[in-house]
């Protein structure tokens, strides 16, 4: 029986580009690996998902479209369109899940960042759940230290006098927002929800060439 990954973007064309291409690699490496990638969709389905979609049926990877969601009127800050277009998705993604285990034997769901929210799924079905993060070693690291800057640090980030030491790493980091900002408050909260989620793994994808770092464990 075929290893069955089910992959799960968000509807971003960036993010669909990235994890779409970490689906090809990840074939061209397993060739005998099946993957079944699903793509939330914002208000209609934009060209550039139908041109990701044919490039990967010409592998014979399975594309699940699902149902168009719509975001209220009053919602008009960027950084919370899409966590909230993920978490309208989520019941689609639940019963496109639970489709597909039913009839496959699916060992992993690869999700991209911004659909944590459907890792306990994972957990529900019995099956392993990775995140997939094509991002710098720095904010991977970032991200797992937030929480304690956000219980130490007392002031506006922007006020500190010197940059804030990254742990695991040679770089230091400044500061530019505040933490009353609609983007600190999304950026934490993620992390802390990414935290409580259980039963997963990162798929961090560093930049050599953008870093002269290295990370500690």
């Amino acid at each position: 029986m075929r290893t069955h990954l089910v992959v799960v973007s968000v509807p971003v064309i960036s993010h669909q580009i990235a994890i779409s291409e970490f689906c090809k690699r990840l074939l061209q490496l397993h060739p005998t690996i099946r993957i079944t990638f699903i793509i939330p969709v914002l208000e209609s389905l934009p060209n550039a998902s139908k041109s990701i979609i044919v490039s990967l049926s010409a592998l014979d990877i399975e594309t699940i479209t699902l149902p168009p969601v719509n975001l209220p009127q009053e919602i008009t800050v960027p950084a919370l369109k899409l966590p909230l277009a993920m978490s309208l998705s989520l019941p689609s993604i639940h019963d496109a899940l639970k489709s597909i285990t039913s009839t496959s034997h699916v060992v992993a769901i690869v999700a991209d960042y911004f659909a944590y929210e459907l890792l306990p799924f994972a957990k529900e079905l019995k099956i392993l759940s990775y995140v997939f993060f094509p991002t710098a070693a720095t904010i991977i690291s970032l991200c797992l230290h937030s929480s304690t800057l956000h219980e130490t640090i007392s002031c506006e980030y922007k006020e500190l006098q010197e940059p804030i030491k990254i742990p695991g790493t040679s770089k230091f980091l400044e500061y530019s927002f505040e933490t009353s900002d609609s983007f600190f408050f999304f950026f934490f909260f993620y992390k802390k929800k990414l935290h409580l989620s259980h039963n997963y793994y990162s798929l961090g994808i560093r930049f050599f060439w953008n870093e002269d770092i290295s990370i500690e464990d």
